[in-house]
């Protein structure tokens, strides 16, 4: 059984019909040809028979979905799903509200580190930097990408901890 809620499912069925559907259209266009009809006739059958088929399989899914399927389920004995109750304004659903046990904590306020401060912009009278000193600025700023890197995981970490943990 199909899981219509999957996008690929979709694309699967749409691509399925439209192949049969341009298949029957390209028949009708040959019978009409070999009937002894103008190209253009037969363009306009090919336009009219595709339009056609759109419209009987919009026709067909909707009547399939809103009738068929329910009556069949029903004479098969599948019970329908019950139906949650809404949550009134100010509640939490009840899938995500905690035991009463268990008050849930306010998080507390995350601090957000200070950024580092911009160096200084570098004089005009500088003398240029030596090729030896070339690798060790190398290697200065992979250190301090992956500190900076480190330090952004461990914020995101914290964040998710108060924030989302509460919930789970």
């Amino acid at each position: 059984m199909m899981d219509y809620r999957k996008l690929t499912d979709h694309l699967i069925l749409l691509l399925l019909v439209a192949m049969v559907a341009f298949g029957i259209a390209v028949l009708v266009r040959l019978a009409v040809l070999r009937a002894g009809e103008d190209v253009g006739t037969a363009n306009l059958a090919f336009v009219g028979t595709l339009a056609a088929c759109t419209v009987l399989y919009i026709f067909i899914v909707s009547v399939l979905a809103n009738t068929v399927i329910p009556w069949a389920l029903k004479k098969l004995g599948f019970k329908p799903r019950p139906v949650e109750d809404e949550a009134k304004p100010g509640e939490a659903p009840a899938a995500i509200s905690a035991p009463a046990a268990e008050p849930i904590a306010a998080p507390s306020p995350i601090t957000i580190p200070e950024p580092a401060p911009t160096p200084a912009p570098i004089p005009a009278a500088t003398a240029p930097r030596k090729p030896a000193d070339i690798p060790q600025m190398r290697k200065n700023i992979a250190a301090s990408q992956k500190k900076q890197k480190e330090d952004n995981l461990l914020l995101f970490q914290d964040y998710a901890h108060r924030v989302v943990g509460v919930y789970i």
